[in-house]
């Protein structure tokens, strides 16, 4: 995302206020000015009336959307985009965003370089002129976003070309992580349907785990559109707050606190620095245990944030890191952040370190994790058989084997799998950590 700083001075006069769509009223034009060009005016007349004929949810974003900027000078973080949602109601992520402040000298070089989809009209777009200096912004809603009816007993969520892989983490009123196929989802009211009640979800991909998080609210209760506060005025986000209240929020559930483990600090910075390059899916290079080796199992939570309050939100709306704070089986948590156009974005690893854990809480642990792939594909549970012989079966470190049985459940030779974990923590550091012994029963 790139911020320009320009914007044409008759743009001052395009100053929205308040929440849900523009006044019923038909907007006055927008006056050329002598030192506008002819392209320019048509071209920004040509934007406005674009932009007034889009749904409400994309012009109320923009709205709230330049407010923040306008403060701030900075891109909505993750949280950010949930306080925008309880003022305009579930709202898709963005895939684009462009704003920029202060005075114009070519509109038409600017509008240019918007994508595509920008250029025509697929967009919301707002302009504030207080405080000065004005600012506009124009945004396009995610091409995978789900549409949504009014009904009376809820909503119809259908997604748009979804590709195959996709699928739903929906987080419920109870605190319960669900996923399953990205297919036409009927979501309730709160207020209607109680606990059960879907909260927010996100749609995800199985092959990248550490994409960004796009967190869709799914509160429908009336919107809250208060005015953009200055989040200078929370106490900034360090390390030691998040660890601080995942371990409140893991003491709410009667789960062990969490250690933080700073050796993993780096290897998750300097992921986050190269991710298009590193990939989403995968280990993370450097995550390894004192004796070298990988850890059993890692899990992440990436998002963005700026202070405390806004941690606090995602932790009641981001289902991904709501099910990692809630895994009975982690033991370890780390952090990597990296400065950017939304504040800092962060990536808060979950681990589950060999040297402290049982054999029996990996065994646990790797069905939970077969599982919930399951859940996501749409499929039967696999049941879990006791090993009785560990002469036979394939052996393999413990996270390797995962990744294997990752594979194969998509597709099992059988509903039945026997495994019989080997933990070692002797000093010959040539010999795994962990290893696993696994077969499928007939």
């Amino acid at each position: 995302m790139i911020q320009e700083r320009v914007l044409l001075p008759l743009l001052a006069s395009l100053v929205f206020s308040g929440c849900g769509g523009l006044a019923s009223h038909a907007p006055k034009r927008a006056q050329t000015t002598a030192s506008e060009s002819t392209a320019e005016g048509v071209l920004l007349r040509k934007l406005e009336r674009k932009a007034y004929a889009q749904p409400s949810p994309s012009r109320c974003a923009a709205k709230q959307i330049v407010r923040l900027f306008a403060l701030t000078n900075r891109y909505p973080t993750t949280a950010d985009w949930l306080d925008v949602q309880r003022c305009c109601g579930p709202t898709p992520p963005f895939d684009e965003l462009r704003c920029k402040r202060d005075a114009v000298t070519n509109l038409t070089k600017w509008f240019q370089t918007l994508p595509g989809d920008l250029r025509t009209g697929k967009l919301g777009m707002a302009a504030v002129a207080v405080p000065k200096p004005p600012v506009m912004c124009v945004l396009r809603l995610s091409p995978l976003r789900l549409r949504f009816a009014d009904a009376s007993n809820g909503y119809e969520w259908e997604p748009e070309r979804p590709t195959m892989g996709h699928y739903v983490r929906t987080l419920t009123a109870q605190g319960q992580v669900q996923d399953r196929p990205v297919t036409t989802l009927k979501v309730s009211p709160i207020k209607d349907a109680g606990p059960a009640s879907i909260v927010s979800l996100e749609i995800r991909h199985m092959d990248a785990e550490r994409a960004p998080a796009n967190v869709i609210s799914a509160l429908f209760t009336p919107r809250q559109c208060e005015q953009t506060t200055n989040p200078s005025r929370d106490a900034s986000l360090t390390d030691n707050l998040v660890l601080n209240y995942i371990n409140i929020e893991r003491a709410k559930q009667a789960l062990t606190p969490l250690e933080m483990n700073t050796k993993w600090q780096r290897p998750l910075e300097v992921w986050l620095e190269r991710a298009e390059e590193l990939g989403l899916g995968g280990s993370i290079p450097g995550v390894l245990d004192k004796r070298g080796w990988s850890v059993p199992r890692a899990h992440y939570a990436r998002m963005s944030a700026t202070t405390d309050r806004q941690f606090q939100t995602l932790l009641r709306f981001h289902p991904t890191l709501r099910l990692l704070v809630s895994d009975p089986h982690m033991t370890s948590v780390s952090v990597g952040t990296v400065d950017g156009a939304t504040g800092t974005e962060w990536i808060v690893g979950f681990f589950q370190d060999s040297s402290k854990a049982t054999a029996q809480d990996i065994q646990f642990a790797l069905f939970s994790d077969l599982n919930r792939i399951r859940d996501q594909l749409g499929k039967p549970h696999i049941r879990r058989h006791d090993a009785t012989d560990q002469g036979d079966g394939d052996l393999m470190e413990c996270l390797a084997a995962k990744r294997h049985l990752a594979n194969q459940v998509h597709k099992p030779s059988s509903s039945v799998l026997w495994t019989a974990v080997q933990l070692n923590h002797s000093q010959d550091f040539s010999i795994p950590s962990c290893q696993l012994r696994f077969g499928w029963v007939p």
